[in-house]
């Protein structure tokens, strides 16, 4: 593939700081490895290491004649690094409070927006501001931010938020909008979490989903429910619904928009479950650790494992590790409901 065109329009983070394989010594193999078959292009007698990322040496990560930037940085937090230059060279920037600074940068709340919406964001009487157009934003504090959302064309319309120094990462919502349509929802300010004042967008996001499915599935019973369930906010209704209805069509698609949004629901409202907190864990390991040797057992005799499958075990698989974030910092609501959705997945996957 020709690069020539690309090259002088590249601008590569590097980095650097860690120490690096660099390159290995080969050796002649032993009879046992030889027999074996191990080794078949020699046993590694030395390892050489350089300054790098831990994982991509410096020399690796870009072309000869291109602009870059060394940081120090090892290989998975590059681009969190590195997001104050990229954001800096494309021209993007609107700020509350301080002017960030790399070191501060990963400690601050960030909103990239769709073009095809206003977005005004309300972080307390003295940090507000209104921005018209695609822009990036870094906020400090501690209260709740309300998000106002404006569509200044039809379409579909996505925005994205998060604090890269928290481990629930980045957070994100798309939303069909006509134009001048609008929508509200609030977040807290450092984390980028839904909170209390949220819960009508995201029942709103639900129906958008389930009236996206009655496309396809026209008078499905479930999905007529889930639309009365989203008038009267019966959530706990919701969350039985959408379980059947992917059980009855296997549908694997959109309804994990519906299931996301119910987890957001059930924390913000507090729903009580009955459930104990530490059983919820005990539980949710053990249904994970089964589907994981499951599917390891299926592999192994090349059985075949249905794309519906996959994708439900990649739910369950994301929904633990956040489930074990949530425990280890003492958010017990949030584990209780990521539980409950551990438990219905693992029920659809032994239907299934």
């Amino acid at each position: 593939m020709n690069v020539d065109g690309v090259i002088p329009k590249m601008f590569s983070m590097i980095g650097i700081g860690e120490s690096t394989l660099g390159s290995l010594k080969l050796g002649d193999r032993n009879v046992l490895d030889k027999m074996s078959g191990y080794w078949p292009d020699g046993e590694i007698k030395k390892r050489n290491f350089d300054d790098g990322d831990g994982t991509v040496l410096p020399r690796s990560g870009k072309f000869d004649n291109q602009e870059f930037e060394n940081i120090s940085s090892n290989h998975g937090d590059i681009v969190d690094k590195s997001l104050w230059q990229i954001l800096t060279r494309l021209g993007l920037g609107t700020t509350i409070g301080n002017e960030p600074s790399q070191n501060n940068f990963s400690r601050k709340l960030v909103f990239f927006a769709d073009p095809k919406i206003n977005l005004s964001i309300f972080c307390g009487q003295s940090n507000s501001v209104s921005v018209e157009e695609n822009f990036w934003l870094i906020k400090s504090g501690n209260s709740n931010c309300r998000i106002d959302i404006f569509g200044k064309e039809s379409g579909a319309s996505k925005l994205v938020w998060g604090n890269s120094e928290t481990e629930d990462g980045w957070h994100g919502l798309e939303k069909n909008l006509g134009k001048g349509e609008t929508m509200t929802f609030v977040v807290d300010a450092m984390t980028g979490d839904f909170s209390l004042g949220s819960e009508r967008a995201l029942y709103e996001l639900i129906r958008e989903d389930a009236n996206l499915l009655k496309d396809k599935y026209k008078d499905n019973r479930h999905l007529v429910k889930i639309l009365k369930a989203v008038e009267k906010n019966e959530i706990r209704v919701i969350e039985m619904e959408v379980f059947q209805f992917r059980r009855e069509t296997g549908e694997t698609l959109i309804s994990p928009g519906i299931i996301d949004n119910v987890v957001k629901i059930m924390i913000i409202e507090k729903i009580k479950l009955p459930h104990n907190t530490r059983n919820i864990m005990d539980i949710s390991r053990r249904e994970y650790e089964f589907i994981e040797w499951w599917f390891n057992y299926k592999q192994k005799f090349d059985k075949t494992i249905s794309k519906n499958m996959v994708m439900s075990f990649k739910m369950m698989s994301d929904y633990f590790e956040m489930e074990k974030i949530a425990n280890n910092h003492g958010r017990f609501q949030e584990v209780m409901v990521l539980g409950e959705i551990i438990d219905e997945l693992f029920r659809e996957m032994w239907w299934r």
